[in-house]
């Protein structure tokens, strides 16, 4: 017999509620592996000695982040001789 405000029957209801439970539980599972991977690749709660990027990262990352610190101390070196910020 099917319900008046859905239109649905028992039977379909229940295979519905089948495909919303294997999907949350796809979905849990997906999560459960990818922050077991991320926990693995770089812990969340550091030790003592800390978790910074520059101490875990492949070489072209420190590279690209030496780049940038030094582009950017420049920039704040230009800003601090201008008579504008001076």
């Amino acid at each position: 017999m099917s319900d008046i405000r859905t239109g649905l029957t028992d039977e379909e209801c229940q295979e519905i509620h089948e495909m919303n439970m294997l999907g949350m539980h796809a979905y849990w599972s997906i999560g459960l592996i990818a922050n077991a991977l991320a926990y693995a690749w770089r812990p969340f709660h550091p030790g003592k000695a800390g978790n910074r990027l520059e101490d875990h990262a492949p070489d072209y990352v420190r590279s690209a982040l030496t780049s940038v610190q030094e582009q950017a101390s420049s920039v704040t070196a230009a800003v601090q001789q201008s008579p504008i910020f001076g």
